[in-house]
């Protein structure tokens, strides 16, 4: 229902922007998905992918490292590029990593080290990757 082949954003986090092919099926849609709320699962590393394995659709973000991958994913999901910032008590980074309600985002590309995956509305899950072209990862 809503898939696309691709989708040109000139800015991502301009949320009032609205695609002129979006119709009003597709966002009645979208904000009924997004209204069950969104469900962080546990990160998995090379041990652990075969927990992947499931029934819902998979859509996962891909590109080149720093490109902006965990940033859009927080705007799709959260509304903002990092919902972290917000919050007034910091997190743990063992939290993070248990429990992820958004996407980590930094400005130093090869941060992202795990696969973060995340359910919207038990119909679908978003799955943030490490980018790809950074070689050297502190």
């Amino acid at each position: 229902v809503l898939a696309r082949p691709w989708v040109h954003l000139h800015n991502a986090t301009d949320v009032r922007h609205v695609p002129s092919w979006l119709s009003t099926r597709q966002t009645s849609y979208a904000e009924q998905l997004f209204s069950k709320g969104v469900q962080g699962h546990p990160v998995l590393v090379a041990d652990t992918l075969m927990q992947m394995k499931g029934g819902l659709p998979q859509v996962a973000f891909v590109g080149r490292s720093n490109v902006g991958k965990s940033t859009l994913l927080n705007m799709i999901v959260h509304g903002h590029p990092d919902p972290l910032q917000q919050q007034t008590k910091p997190m743990s980074e063992s939290r993070k990593l248990q429990t992820p309600i958004t996407a980590p985002v930094s400005h130093k590309p090869g941060r992202t080290r795990h696969l973060f995956r995340f359910e919207i509305g038990g119909r679908l899950e978003l799955i943030d990757l490490p980018g790809y072209g950074y070689a050297s990862a502190p």
